[in-house]
């Protein structure tokens, strides 16, 4: 197994982000959903090496997402294909080596009837996700205390629809993607705002009309990679590209674009890299891709004839 060393920044969370010593990472190191043992199920890549992590005999995995300190997994468990929807998911948690299974929420609740899209916040305290809220019939922002399982709703527009939501490394905000207002729920319009948690107070980032969804912001928080539906009438799919915005000039540029479908972008732990999902419309075999923010190159870090999503690194 090939490791590098890297000098970084761990969350304390009393005096806010220290350094810590050097220590050995490995190059390629994600958490993913893949149907290679039947259902789908969450699995750990570590330098080649895989291990899988969920075990459900009746039930699919998927949509995993770890913690910022490396320890935990959220991920969701459905009876149905999880490709197909968010009916029936249900929020739980475990270790980062699969032990300790535990949920966390129910498939609906009295204000709830779906929710996904779940992420930690930077402390790893709290947990934000996206709900289809029973009354107003449209998506809202909700989050979790981890220690006592309390759910609440952010104060926002009831007429709008909020999907993806990540955490600022901060945790002051939250980034997600939104309709804008006097928009169509129904249209394709969805754009990359960012939401401060103490004011609600929204700021459109994003004015392509088109839709763009599951942004993730770069470790030192200066950028946010997301993917962008440039032509809703390609194939079934759409042609998605992953997009790169810079925070500070409002800067927005293509940093995938090829004649493949590319989806699912999380930048490494380090900021070097983005992980992604890559989909060949010739044999629509979806692999993992990883782009590297130094010199552009891609390469295939996880490629074989099952199917496999949602890469997290850590």
């Amino acid at each position: 197994m090939v490791l590098a060393a890297f000098t970084g920044c761990r969350r304390n969370q009393t005096d806010g982000y220290e350094a810590f010593d050097v220590y050995d990472h490995p190059t390629t190191q994600f958490v993913y959903c893949s149907d290679r043992s039947g259902r789908f199920q969450i699995w750990k890549h570590v330098d080649g090496d895989l291990t899988q992590l969920t075990f459900e005999t009746a039930k699919n995995c998927w949509w995993p997402n770890v913690s910022t300190l490396g320890d935990k997994i959220l991920y969701y468990q459905t009876d149905g294909e999880p490709l197909d929807g968010l009916v029936d998911s249900e929020l739980w948690v475990m270790n980062i080596d699969g032990t300790s299974n535990q949920r966390l929420l129910r498939a609906s609740t009295s204000d709830i009837s779906l929710h996904g899209m779940a992420s930690w916040s930077p402390d790893g305290d709290k947990i934000i996700f996206s709900g289809l809220n029973t009354d107003t019939k449209t998506w809202q922002l909700y989050e979790i205390d981890v220690a006592s399982e309390e759910v609440w709703p952010l104060a926002l527009r009831e007429s709008a629809n909020y999907y993806d939501p990540v955490y600022a490394p901060d945790g002051e905000s939250v980034f997600c993607s939104v309709t804008p207002e006097s928009a169509d729920l129904g249209a394709e319009n969805l754009e990359l705002f960012e939401i401060d948690l103490l004011s609600n107070q929204e700021i459109r980032l994003t004015f392509n009309h088109s839709a763009d969804h599951h942004p993730c912001v770069s470790p030192d928080g200066n950028s946010i990679i997301y993917e962008s539906l440039l032509d809703s009438n390609y194939l079934s799919i759409g042609k998605w590209s992953i997009m790169h915005l810079d925070l500070s000039t409002a800067t927005v540029t293509e940093l995938i674009h090829d004649e493949y479908i590319n989806l699912f972008p999380k930048f490494s732990w380090n900021g070097e890299f983005v992980i992604f999902n890559r989909l060949d419309i010739q044999t629509f075999e979806m692999n993992i891709s990883q782009f590297s923010m130094l010199d552009a190159k891609i390469e295939t870090i996880d490629s074989d004839t099952f199917t496999s999503v949602n890469p997290v690194p850590f």
